[in-house]
Protein backbone atom coordinates (compact mmCIF):
# COMPACT_ATOMS: atom_id res chain seq x y z
CA UNK A 1 0.00 0.00 0.00
CA UNK A 2 2.96 2.28 0.43
CA UNK A 3 3.33 4.52 -2.60
CA UNK A 4 6.81 5.61 -1.66
CA UNK A 5 8.52 2.24 -1.41
CA UNK A 6 12.06 2.12 -2.76
CA UNK A 7 11.90 -1.62 -3.18
CA UNK A 8 10.21 -4.59 -4.68
CA UNK A 9 10.51 -8.24 -3.67
CA UNK A 10 13.64 -8.73 -5.79
CA UNK A 11 15.66 -5.76 -4.49
CA UNK A 12 18.53 -7.19 -2.41
CA UNK A 13 19.29 -3.87 -0.66
CA UNK A 14 16.17 -4.26 1.50
CA UNK A 15 14.51 -7.00 3.49
CA UNK A 16 10.96 -7.10 4.76
CA UNK A 17 10.50 -7.19 8.54
CA UNK A 18 7.04 -8.44 9.42
CA UNK A 19 5.05 -6.44 11.95
CA UNK A 20 3.61 -9.06 14.30
CA UNK A 21 1.03 -9.02 17.10
CA UNK A 22 -0.92 -6.29 15.29
CA UNK A 23 -3.85 -4.97 17.28
CA UNK A 24 -6.17 -2.22 16.04
CA UNK A 25 -6.80 0.72 18.34
CA UNK A 26 -9.19 3.62 17.77
CA UNK A 27 -8.69 6.94 19.55
CA UNK A 28 -10.91 9.93 18.71
CA UNK A 29 -11.92 8.41 15.34
CA UNK A 30 -8.27 7.79 14.44
CA UNK A 31 -7.43 4.17 13.70
CA UNK A 32 -3.94 2.91 14.40
CA UNK A 33 -2.31 -0.44 15.05
CA UNK A 34 0.14 -1.51 17.72
CA UNK A 35 2.60 -4.29 17.04
CA UNK A 36 6.14 -5.61 17.21
CA UNK A 37 8.95 -5.65 14.67
CA UNK A 38 12.07 -7.76 15.20
CA UNK A 39 14.85 -5.97 13.38
CA UNK A 40 17.77 -8.04 12.04
CA UNK A 41 20.28 -8.73 14.80
CA UNK A 42 17.88 -7.71 17.59
CA UNK A 43 17.20 -10.08 20.47
CA UNK A 44 13.52 -9.16 20.76
CA UNK A 45 10.82 -7.28 18.93
CA UNK A 46 10.52 -3.51 19.15
CA UNK A 47 7.12 -2.01 19.98
CA UNK A 48 5.79 0.20 17.21
CA UNK A 49 2.63 2.06 16.25
CA UNK A 50 1.32 2.20 12.68
CA UNK A 51 -0.85 5.12 11.52
CA UNK A 52 -2.67 5.86 8.32
CA UNK A 53 -2.31 9.59 7.72
CA UNK A 54 -4.40 10.58 4.75
CA UNK A 55 -3.08 8.23 2.02
CA UNK A 56 0.21 7.41 3.76
CA UNK A 57 0.96 4.52 6.10
CA UNK A 58 3.75 5.26 8.55
CA UNK A 59 5.18 3.47 11.60
CA UNK A 60 6.93 5.03 14.59
CA UNK A 61 8.47 3.72 17.83
CA UNK A 62 5.72 3.17 20.39
CA UNK A 63 7.27 5.33 23.08
CA UNK A 64 7.76 9.10 23.33
CA UNK A 65 11.41 10.24 23.18
CA UNK A 66 10.77 12.61 26.12
CA UNK A 67 9.38 10.44 28.94
CA UNK A 68 8.58 7.12 27.21
CA UNK A 69 4.77 7.63 27.22
CA UNK A 70 2.84 5.24 24.98
CA UNK A 71 2.36 7.03 21.64
CA UNK A 72 -0.38 4.58 20.67
CA UNK A 73 -2.53 6.75 22.97
CA UNK A 74 -1.43 10.03 21.37
CA UNK A 75 -3.88 12.18 19.46
CA UNK A 76 -3.37 13.98 16.17
CA UNK A 77 -3.83 17.73 16.52
CA UNK A 78 -3.25 18.18 12.77
CA UNK A 79 -2.69 15.60 10.04
CA UNK A 80 1.01 15.00 10.85
CA UNK A 81 1.32 16.39 14.39
CA UNK A 82 0.96 14.01 17.35
CA UNK A 83 0.36 15.18 20.90
CA UNK A 84 1.93 13.00 23.58
CA UNK A 85 -0.65 11.80 26.13
CA UNK A 86 1.65 12.40 29.13
CA UNK A 87 3.10 15.92 28.86
CA UNK A 88 1.25 17.09 25.72
CA UNK A 89 4.45 17.65 23.74
CA UNK A 90 3.66 17.97 20.05
CA UNK A 91 5.70 16.22 17.37
CA UNK A 92 5.40 16.79 13.64
CA UNK A 93 6.28 13.37 12.23
CA UNK A 94 7.82 14.99 9.14
CA UNK A 95 10.62 16.73 11.09
CA UNK A 96 12.57 13.62 12.14
CA UNK A 97 12.32 14.29 15.89
CA UNK A 98 10.51 10.95 16.10
CA UNK A 99 11.84 8.21 13.84
CA UNK A 100 9.40 7.16 11.14
CA UNK A 101 9.50 3.89 9.24
CA UNK A 102 8.38 2.99 5.72
CA UNK A 103 5.56 0.42 5.74
CA UNK A 104 4.60 -2.06 3.03
CA UNK A 105 1.24 -3.81 2.97
CA UNK A 106 1.34 -7.16 1.17
CA UNK A 107 -1.38 -9.78 1.27
CA UNK A 108 -2.94 -8.27 4.42
CA UNK A 109 0.41 -8.33 6.24
CA UNK A 110 2.31 -5.19 7.25
CA UNK A 111 6.09 -5.02 6.88
CA UNK A 112 8.79 -2.51 7.68
CA UNK A 113 11.62 -2.14 5.21
CA UNK A 114 15.10 -2.83 6.56
CA UNK A 115 18.00 -1.28 4.64
CA UNK A 116 20.76 -3.90 4.78
CA UNK A 117 23.51 -1.52 3.66
CA UNK A 118 22.71 1.09 6.32
CA UNK A 119 21.64 -1.52 8.91
CA UNK A 120 18.54 0.46 9.84
CA UNK A 121 14.83 0.65 9.15
CA UNK A 122 14.02 2.62 6.00
CA UNK A 123 12.68 6.06 7.02
CA UNK A 124 9.25 6.99 5.70
CA UNK A 125 9.33 9.47 2.81
CA UNK A 126 6.46 11.89 3.31
CA UNK A 127 4.69 13.33 0.30
CA UNK A 128 5.27 16.79 1.79
CA UNK A 129 8.46 17.47 3.75
CA UNK A 130 8.76 20.19 6.39
CA UNK A 131 11.82 22.48 6.36
CA UNK A 132 13.81 21.90 9.56
CA UNK A 133 16.42 24.04 11.29
CA UNK A 134 19.02 22.07 13.28
CA UNK A 135 19.89 23.68 16.61
CA UNK A 136 22.22 21.02 17.89
CA UNK A 137 22.63 17.27 17.64
CA UNK A 138 19.27 16.47 19.24
CA UNK A 139 17.16 19.57 18.55
CA UNK A 140 15.23 20.05 15.32
CA UNK A 141 12.87 22.98 14.88
CA UNK A 142 10.24 23.04 12.12
CA UNK A 143 10.49 26.26 10.14
CA UNK A 144 6.86 26.63 9.12
CA UNK A 145 5.75 29.75 7.35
Amino acid sequence: MSRNSPTDATNSEFVFVEITDLKPLKILNSLRWTGKAKFPGALRGRSIVVFQIQEEIVAIPAFCPHEQANLAEAIFVSPYVLECPLHHNRYDLRTGVISTFEVELRDDTMYLLWNKKKNEAQPHKFAFEVPVELRGAQERIATLE
